[in-house]
């Protein structure tokens, strides 16, 4: 039996909840001796396999009291309060439903809600969540055909209304148009957790079974007059959405914005990745450390809500990485988050193992055994490059200077081949990111001298830019993310002391470093200290 510190994060996107507040538990877990075979792992620590996409479906589940873990929040606003048009939309709000506000505001589309024999009841909702609308004016229309009517009020229902959460500065749902309070007056927001509501149960089923949030079942508030829209992947027959197109002209990664982060320190061996593990639509840093010892696995995230200063630690792993094997983050499970995925040669093939983000990395998938043949030297990356709700494996083999993606979730079937640059070797670094703002992740090999861009949406069979970068000379490990929230990838480069460089892909020569990031760091709202959540260390330089 061993003891463990977790870290872990209140609810985000809430009102009247701090955004991430960290808080310290002791959880106790067995760690089993590791199997002979390392992929031959017993089911003590297994959970079973889910059905459906494991993707990019976006999730905006407003609390996880809605059936589900809490999606992205909100991006944060200049001010808090009433919002103007011209108020930027950063991170995936942008991307899903306008730039700005003056965009998201021209697609808004009115709707009647069904109200019996009283006059329809007209809001205001975004265009991307008419058919989740839809379904629940179909619910409600065969309710009343069966004789249920619950009459809404117009005085006190609203929808689209321009502002951030009180008193915090990130946006609300209905700032999106993807929310609608119906009957405030008898249906009142407690921050209590007092319940109070005259909704009857089939009244909010019709919302929660077309994939809406009832405030009601939120765990730590209760606004049971409200419902917000939960995203694609739970609104039934939905597809993945393209983003919103960029407003930024490409730019060619000169640009560099260098943060000190809480991750320098430890003397374990450590692979450096990036993910959104806190769901508030900013890539943070992720430290997946080895134990010395048992050789399993740590992951220390540094959060970009707190600039990357403060921790939120996940694991230990219940097993140990076999030898060589490579670590992705990626969702798995198909709850958005990104688990935490070891993938090595088993045999002549290779094998993953996908450790859930949802139990902090204590348990796992059934090891899925893929048809990708082993080579010395080869590169994993994970994402959906076709977009169909499971994330593909991208394999990248600078020897033979060719790259494969291998459709998921069984791996057994490549979707794309191509070639790589002339003068690839081991030396070069590959990453996953949109560099053209369409939505599909494209191959970014990063040589000596240059960036290539390999075009994902066009399957990857032709070179889409070559871009001469100082992350070229740049030390450390590569990756990519949007960093500044425009739509477009920007390359992570992570040195060995924490410290992480962000070359922007985006021409933002009209935005100072700190509004860059103003969009997901929390600054004076809620204070935290410097590696906070982090574990000690004697050698901490402030």
């Amino acid at each position: 039996m061993v003891a463990l510190a977790a870290v872990s994060c209140s609810g985000p996107g809430l009102p009247g909840v701090d955004p991430v507040a960290a808080t310290t538990t002791t959880v106790t877990i067995d760690m089993p001796a590791a199997p002979v075979d390392p992929w031959a792992l017993p089911s003590t620590h297994q959970v079973p396999a889910p059905s459906g996409p494991r993707g990019p479906l976006q999730s905006l589940t407003e609390s996880p009291g809605c059936d589900g873990p809490q999606g992205i929040r909100g991006p944060y606003a200049v001010g808090e309060g009433r919002l103007f048009d011209s108020e930027t939309v950063s991170g995936p709000w942008g991307d899903y439903f306008g730039r700005n506000l003056a965009e998201v505001r021209g697609h808004l589309v009115a709707m009647e809600l069904p109200n019996g024999d009283a006059r329809p009841v007209r809001v205001f909702v975004h265009e991307r969540a008419v058919p989740a609308l839809d379904q629940v004016i179909a619910n409600l229309l065969r309710e009343e055909e069966a004789g249920n009517v619950y009459h809404i009020d117009p005085a006190t229902t609203s929808s689209f209304f321009p502002a951030t959460i009180p008193p915090k500065r990130y946006m609300s749902f209905h700032a999106m148009g993807i929310a609608i309070d119906v009957n405030s007056a008898s249906n009142p927001f407690r921050d209590d957790n007092t319940l109070i509501t005259d909704m009857p149960a089939w009244f909010v089923a019709a919302w929660t079974e077309a994939g809406w949030c009832w405030g009601g079942a939120w765990q730590d508030i209760k606004d049971p007059m409200h419902f917000s829209w939960r995203g694609p992947r739970y609104t039934p027959g939905y597809p993945a959405l393209a983003p919103m197109p960029v407003r930024t002209d490409p730019a060619p990664f000169g640009r560099a914005v260098t943060v000190a982060t809480a991750l320098a320190g430890s003397d374990q061996p450590t692979t450096t990745l990036v993910a959104d593990v806190d769901r508030d639509g900013a890539p943070d840093l992720v430290a997946v450390q080895t134990q010395t010892g048992t050789g399993r696995l740590e992951l220390l995230a540094a959060l970009a809500v707190h600039r990357f200063d403060s921790c939120w630690a996940m694991g230990p792993t219940p097993y140990p990485a076999p030898p060589g094997a490579t670590l992705v983050l990626a969702d798995a499970d198909g709850d958005a988050r990104p688990d935490l995925w070891v993938i090595g040669p088993d045999g002549e093939t290779v094998s993953i193992v996908a450790y859930t983000h949802a139990t902090g990395h204590t348990a796992h998938l059934p090891v899925v055994e893929t048809a990708i043949p082993t080579s010395p030297g080869i590169v994993f990356l994970a994402d959906d490059l076709d977009r169909d709700g499971f994330v593909d494996l991208w394999v990248v083999d600078p020897g033979a200077a060719r790259a494969e993606v291998w459709a998921g979730p069984e791996f057994t079937v490549p979707l794309a081949s191509t070639s790589l640059p002339t003068g690839v070797d081991r030396t070069w670094r590959f990453a996953l990111g949109d560099r053209g703002g369409d939505g599909i992740p494209d191959l970014l090999a990063l040589g000596p001298d240059d960036l290539t861009v390999l075009d994902g949406a066009g399957g990857l069979a032709s070179t889409e830019e070559e871009v001469t970068t100082p992350a070229s000379a740049s030390l450390g490990t590569l990756h990519a993310g949007d960093f500044d929230g425009d739509g477009r990838a920007d390359l992570y480069v992570i040195a060995g002391d924490g410290t992480v460089s962000v070359y922007l892909g985006g021409d933002r020569t009209d935005v100072a470093d700190d509004s860059l990031m103003s969009w997901f760091l929390e600054k004076d709202d809620q204070p935290w200290e410097y590696r906070q959540g982090c574990p000690s260390d004697p050698r901490d330089p402030r």
